[in-house]
């Protein structure tokens, strides 16, 4: 799911605890020395470091599972 960028979703990623980037997936794993997603899809866009760099559009990943 992609929503375009808001400065609200700053402020609300550091008073609440949102979870929402792979890292804090039940399906990110650690496999053959490097983290990935156990489905093996594409993350670049859902990763933390992609949210850290400024504003872009938020994507979620349809199957994130918290722990």
């Amino acid at each position: 799911m992609r929503l375009p960028f808001s400065p609200q979703f700053l402020v609300e990623r550091t008073q609440f605890p949102l979870l929402h980037c792979c890292e804090d997936c039940v399906y990110w794993v650690q496999r053959r020395g490097a983290s990935m997603c156990l489905h093996e899809w594409p993350n670049e866009l859902h990763r933390r470091a992609r949210y850290e760099q400024g504003e872009p559009d938020l994507v979620f990943c349809k199957e994130f599972e918290s722990s």
